[in-house]
């Protein structure tokens, strides 16, 4: 069966964030960013700001590395970007290595993206030079 866009997204915050974030939040961000109205709008619209969906599958599997090579020469070819800075929330153990590993050095912390009462989460900020 195919997988649409939202199911996709879904999939990978819960399996990203289910060890490290409440359901409440996860299901609220999930609400937030992957809702099928806000998707359709997304994939027509792309600027400077937000360059789109990008997913590479290998069978099931979606490839991280094949993502940030597309979104990177997109970045270098269409907006003449010279460096790139990801969001990644603090305790993110499959993502910072990833992200470490292909040249992103910290930069800073700030709040992570929504409340829970009770709640605070920390999102870490990478640059890279591209």
């Amino acid at each position: 069966m195919k997988k649409t866009l939202s199911k996709i997204c879904s999939d990978g915050y819960w399996a990203t964030y289910r060890e490290t974030h409440t359901e409440m939040y996860i299901k609220g961000i999930i609400k937030e960013f992957y809702n099928h109205e806000r998707i359709l709008k997304e994939v027509s619209v792309t600027s400077r700001e937000w360059g789109g969906y990008f997913v590479a599958l290998e069978g099931n599997k979606i490839i991280g590395t094949m993502i940030l090579d597309a979104i990177t020469k997109q970045q270098k070819e269409e907006f003449n970007a010279t460096e790139q800075w990801v969001s990644v929330a603090k305790g993110n153990q499959k993502g910072i290595p990833f992200y470490e590993a292909k040249g992103f050095i910290l930069n800073h912390e700030r709040d992570g993206h929504g409340i829970v009462k009770g709640k605070k989460y920390s999102s870490l900020r990478f640059c890279r030079t591209i």
